[in-house]
């Protein structure tokens, strides 16, 4: 099947399929990834599960994810915590695993304690569970609502009108943020019973 045996052999082919049907398009790579459940460990070997996740991180990062958080035309809280998991065991790269943290804030009103729950798959790592990157995902829910406060009120003089619809624009923000608190109260309570979960880091996410 390689190109020792003939030209533009089934390896090939396979490949450019890959690179330029697949890859390019996150829709079709996370079809693929899916694909790989039942193709493992095979599918890990040949890197393609690891290129999905590279994929699909890069692709997401790249376009600006939805107006209308948390709606149908996006994918869900739990496929992207689930994606992070994947990248996590996986080893992928830095850029890859923080395009996944950054998109998965943007849902995180939507997610359950279950979909928070990743374990530390890195063999230094003493904690039971991965509380750094739960925290790194709070903070970008945070920071990106900072933002959209900001915008809401960066006009100096604006008429009444204009200042009712912001009031009004700015409630799903508060409802997200009551949300992501319930989550962060729910997630330190799973995770106080860790015993090599140090106090301060405890404290960290509390405060965030």
């Amino acid at each position: 099947m390689t190109e020792e045996h003939s030209e533009d052999n089934l390896a090939a082919r396979a490949e450019a399929y890959l690179s330029q049907a697949v890859l390019r398009h996150p829709g079709e790579a996370t079809k693929a990834l899916k694909s790989c459940e039942d193709l493992l460990p095979h599918a890990e070997e040949l890197g393609i599960v690891a290129r999905c996740v590279e994929a699909i991180a890069a692709r997401s990062s790249a376009t600006s994810l939805p107006a209308d958080k948390g709606s149908g035309s996006v994918v869900t809280a739990k496929f992207l915590f689930a994606l992070l998991r994947t990248a996590h065991i996986l080893r992928a790269s830095d850029a890859a695993r923080a395009a996944i943290e950054r998109k998965a804030a943007t849902q995180l009103e939507q997610a359950t304690v279950e979909d928070v729950l990743i374990p530390s798959y890195s063999g230094a790592a003493e904690t039971l569970y991965d509380v750094d990157c739960v925290e790194r995902v709070v903070r970008h829910f945070l920071a990106e609502e900072e933002v959209g406060e900001d915008e809401a009120s960066s006009s100096a003089a604006i008429t009444e009108e204009e200042a009712a619809a912001r009031t009004t624009a700015s409630r799903p923000s508060a409802v997200a943020m009551t949300q992501v608190g319930k989550l962060v109260d729910n997630y330190l309570a799973e995770v106080a019973s860790d015993a090599n979960l140090k106090p301060a880091k405890f404290c960290e996410l509390a405060l965030a």
